[in-house]
Protein backbone atom coordinates (compact mmCIF):
# COMPACT_ATOMS: atom_id res chain seq x y z
CA UNK A 1 0.00 0.00 0.00
CA UNK A 2 1.48 3.23 -1.57
CA UNK A 3 0.43 6.42 0.29
CA UNK A 4 -0.53 9.65 -2.22
CA UNK A 5 0.68 12.45 -1.37
CA UNK A 6 0.90 16.29 -2.75
CA UNK A 7 4.72 16.63 -3.85
CA UNK A 8 4.82 19.84 -4.20
CA UNK A 9 5.19 21.28 -0.49
CA UNK A 10 8.55 19.84 1.03
CA UNK A 11 7.70 18.90 4.68
CA UNK A 12 4.95 16.47 2.36
CA UNK A 13 8.02 15.38 -0.27
CA UNK A 14 10.26 14.95 3.01
CA UNK A 15 6.91 12.47 4.73
CA UNK A 16 6.90 10.66 1.41
CA UNK A 17 10.60 9.93 1.25
CA UNK A 18 10.79 8.55 4.75
CA UNK A 19 7.48 6.01 3.80
CA UNK A 20 8.99 5.00 0.63
CA UNK A 21 12.25 4.04 2.50
CA UNK A 22 10.47 0.96 3.81
CA UNK A 23 9.74 -0.15 0.53
CA UNK A 24 12.41 -2.16 -1.31
CA UNK A 25 12.64 -0.14 -3.94
CA UNK A 26 14.71 3.17 -5.11
CA UNK A 27 12.60 6.04 -4.02
CA UNK A 28 12.83 7.22 -0.67
CA UNK A 29 15.82 8.16 1.69
CA UNK A 30 19.45 6.14 1.75
CA UNK A 31 20.38 4.46 5.18
CA UNK A 32 22.86 7.18 6.03
CA UNK A 33 20.27 9.64 5.46
CA UNK A 34 18.02 7.55 8.10
CA UNK A 35 20.57 6.54 10.50
CA UNK A 36 21.22 10.50 10.93
CA UNK A 37 17.74 11.50 11.10
CA UNK A 38 17.13 8.74 13.66
CA UNK A 39 20.49 10.11 15.48
CA UNK A 40 18.88 13.76 15.51
CA UNK A 41 15.86 12.62 17.42
CA UNK A 42 17.45 10.57 20.15
CA UNK A 43 20.04 13.59 20.45
CA UNK A 44 17.00 16.13 20.87
CA UNK A 45 15.46 13.47 23.46
CA UNK A 46 18.28 13.24 25.38
CA UNK A 47 19.11 17.03 25.49
CA UNK A 48 15.63 17.62 26.58
CA UNK A 49 15.23 15.24 29.19
CA UNK A 50 18.05 14.49 30.63
CA UNK A 51 20.92 17.13 29.79
CA UNK A 52 21.29 20.20 32.32
CA UNK A 53 24.13 22.16 33.96
CA UNK A 54 26.33 19.45 35.41
CA UNK A 55 26.45 17.13 32.88
CA UNK A 56 26.42 19.20 29.41
CA UNK A 57 29.84 19.11 28.60
CA UNK A 58 29.58 15.54 28.91
CA UNK A 59 26.84 15.48 26.73
CA UNK A 60 28.35 17.76 23.83
CA UNK A 61 31.77 15.31 23.94
CA UNK A 62 29.10 12.40 23.15
CA UNK A 63 27.01 13.71 20.53
CA UNK A 64 30.76 14.90 18.73
CA UNK A 65 31.89 11.48 19.06
CA UNK A 66 28.55 9.75 17.77
CA UNK A 67 28.78 12.27 14.92
CA UNK A 68 31.94 11.95 13.91
CA UNK A 69 31.83 7.85 14.17
CA UNK A 70 28.72 7.91 11.89
CA UNK A 71 30.02 10.25 9.43
CA UNK A 72 33.39 8.20 9.33
CA UNK A 73 35.79 10.82 10.26
CA UNK A 74 37.14 8.81 12.99
CA UNK A 75 36.80 4.96 13.83
CA UNK A 76 36.70 2.95 16.53
CA UNK A 77 40.16 1.73 16.51
CA UNK A 78 41.12 5.64 15.94
CA UNK A 79 39.39 6.19 19.87
CA UNK A 80 40.70 2.73 20.92
CA UNK A 81 44.54 3.89 20.11
CA UNK A 82 43.76 7.45 21.64
CA UNK A 83 42.65 5.91 24.71
CA UNK A 84 45.61 3.30 25.58
CA UNK A 85 48.24 6.17 24.39
CA UNK A 86 49.73 3.62 21.31
CA UNK A 87 52.88 5.10 19.53
CA UNK A 88 52.38 7.90 17.24
CA UNK A 89 52.65 7.07 13.12
CA UNK A 90 54.56 9.07 10.58
CA UNK A 91 53.36 9.18 6.93
CA UNK A 92 53.82 5.54 5.92
CA UNK A 93 51.86 4.37 8.87
CA UNK A 94 55.33 3.01 10.37
CA UNK A 95 55.76 3.66 14.06
CA UNK A 96 57.77 6.21 14.58
CA UNK A 97 61.57 5.80 15.03
CA UNK A 98 62.39 8.70 16.97
CA UNK A 99 60.26 7.31 19.97
CA UNK A 100 62.50 4.17 20.53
Amino acid sequence: MKLKLNKDAGIVKRIQDLIDSFYNTKAGMSGRKLTAFALILMMYHVHMNHVDNTNAVDVLWVDAILVLLLLGIITVQNLIELKNGSAQKNDQGNADESQK
